[in-house]
C-alpha cells in the first residue's frame, strides 16, 4: 500500500497534534480526511510552538518516539554528538540538549553517509539554523571548536617525510607545516568557555587558535596573536601565497606592519618557527625527494 505524505511535527508533535496512521484509511475519503486533519494539526501544533515538516504518514507519534529513543538516544546520533560535544551538552543542560538533538535529527538532511560525519553535519546545522531564543550567543562557535578537535584527531593527513628536512634552516628554507594544522579565528574566547564561563558578547579582538595533531597523536591547541597567526597563514600552501621561505614571510610581515626594525621581526619570527618545530606544528623545511636505494635484480 502506498504511504501518503502528511504534515508532521519536526520536533515530535504532541499527541493531540498527531494524525493516526492514514495508510489504514482507503477510498475517496482519504484526501478529504488528510486535509481536515492537517489543518486541525497545524492549529494545534502552532499553539504548542512545534515546527512543521513534511514526513511519511507512517511516522505516527508512537513511531517517532520509538525511532528517537531507540536510534538517537541509545547508541545512535545522540551518542555520536555527545562524544564530540560533551561541554556543549553541559552548557545547554539535559533538556535543551535533547531538544536540539531531536531538532537536528528531524530537520537536517545530512550530506555525508558516514557515521563519523554526524558531528560535522551538526555544526553545519547550527550554522544554517535560526538561533533559538535560549541559545547562548557563542553556541555555534563553541560547537565548531569542540568539533575541530575530533576532526583533526581522525584526519588521514600524514607528512611525506621523504621531502622534509627535519633539521632544515627555517628562515633560509621553506618551512613545512604539519598537514593536520588548522588556523582558526573565533569572535569568542572559545578555549575558555565552559559551564562556569559563558560570555554574552564577542571580544573586541578575535581569538586566534592553531590546532594540529603532534607526533604522539595528541591534538594540541595553541593561542596565537595576530602577527604569529599571519606568519603561519603566509606559510600555508592552500592560502595562495606561493612557496615562501621563513625569512621572506617575516620580511613581508615587517612590510605590512611598516615596522621600524625589520631585523627584529626576522629574529622573532625565527624564534617562533623554532618553537613550533619543537611542538610539532612545523616539521622542517622542504627538500628534494630522497632517492630510495634501487632494488637489485638478484635480491
Amino acid at each position: 500500500m502506498t504511504a501518503h505524505n502528511d504534515v508532521d511535527g519536526a520536533n515530535i508533535a504532541p499527541k493531540a497534534a498527531t494524525t493516526p496512521d492514514i495508510t489504514q484509511i482507503v477510498g475517496a475519503r482519504t484526501r478529504a480526511f488528510r486535509r481536515t486533519r492537517a489543518l486541525s494539526r497545524r492549529a494545534l501544533a502552532e499553539q504548542a510552538g512545534v515546527p512543521f515538516a513534511v514526513q511519511s504518514a507512517y511516522r505516527s507519534y508512537t513511531h517517532q518516539e520509538a525511532v528517537f529513543n531507540g536510534w538517537v538516544t541509545r547508541g545512535g546520533i545522540e551518542s555520536a554528538l555527545l562524544a564530540c560535544f560533551p561541554i556543549t551538552r553541559r552548557i545547554l543542560g539535559a533538556r535543551a540538549w535533547k531538544k536540539l538533538a531531536r531538532e537536528f535529527f528531524a530537520r537536517h538532511k545530512c550530506q555525508g553517509p558516514l557515521y563519523r560525519q554526524v558531528s560535522e553535519e551538526f555544526v553545519r546545522y547550527l550554522e544554517l539554523r535560526e538561533p533559538g531564543s535560549g541559545d547562548p550567543p557563542f553556541l555555534t562557535h563553541f560547537a565548531h571548536y569542540e568539533w575541530v578537535e575530533m576532526a583533526v584527531d581522525i584526519s588521514p593527513a600524514q607528512p611525506d617525510w621523504e621531502v622534509i628536512d627535519i633539521a632544515g634552516d627555517l628562515l633560509g628554507g621553506m618551512p613545512v607545516l604539519n598537514p593536520t594544522l588548522r588556523l582558526l579565528a573565533y569572535p569568542y574566547p572559545v578555549h575558555r568557555i565552559g559551564p562556569r564561563f559563558r560570555p554574552q558578547a564577542p571580544d573586541p579582538e578575535p581569538t586566534r587558535l592553531m590546532v594540529f595533531r603532534d607526533q604522539d597523536d595528541t591534538v594540541r591547541f595553541v593561542v596565537m596573536n595576530a602577527v604569529s597567526a599571519r606568519l603561519i597563514a603566509l606559510l600555508m600552501p592552500d592560502m595562495g601565497n606561493g612557496a615562501l621561505t621563513g625569512g621572506a614571510a617575516c620580511e613581508r610581515i615587517a612590510q605590512e606592519l611598516a615596522h621600524p626594525d625589520p631585523a627584529m621581526v626576522l629574529t622573532s619570527g625565527g624564534a617562533l618557527l623554532q618553537d613550533l618545530r619543537r611542538q610539532g606544528a612545523v616539521l622542517g623545511t622542504a627538500c628534494a625527494r630522497r632517492r630510495k636505494d634501487p632494488v637489485r635484480a638478484n635480491d
